[in-house]
């Protein structure tokens, strides 16, 4: 349903700006076998093995698994003897990792080539 509308989303702003440049909606076709928490997912999940994680002294047994964490971790503390901010900590959880972003990317490029705005590749 989600796609469903989204794409009839796209449809309308585009008909309310036919003048602007090409709106279009790209899928990019995740299959229910690529969701978070599967073995193959496509999104950022949670983990238990987190050595940044280890250090922190609080009750949370799972953590973020993308290749930030440690990087975003400071910033989800906003001031000095603050709480941890657990929407910083968990906002990675549920977007596209690596393959899912390459499968965005993929999407993508083939709409643009399907409106003219990249060329065809040989």
């Amino acid at each position: 349903m989600s796609r469903a509308d989204l794409a009839a989303a796209v449809v309308a702003a585009g008909a309310a700006a036919p003048a602007g440049p090409p709106m279009l909606f790209v899928d990019p076709g995740f299959p229910a076998d690529n969701a978070v928490f599967t073995p193959d997912s496509w999104l950022w999940g949670l983990s238990a093995d987190s050595p940044v994680a280890a250090d922190l002294s609080n009750q949370l047994k799972v953590f973020p698994e993308d290749p930030q964490f440690a990087a975003r971790l400071p910033a989800c503390f906003t001031a000095a003897g603050a709480e941890l901010s657990l929407e910083c900590v968990f906002a990675s959880l549920g977007h596209p990792n690596k393959r899912g972003s390459q499968a965005y990317a993929d999407a993508i490029i083939a709409g643009l080539r399907s409106v003219g705005v990249l060329p065809i590749a040989p």
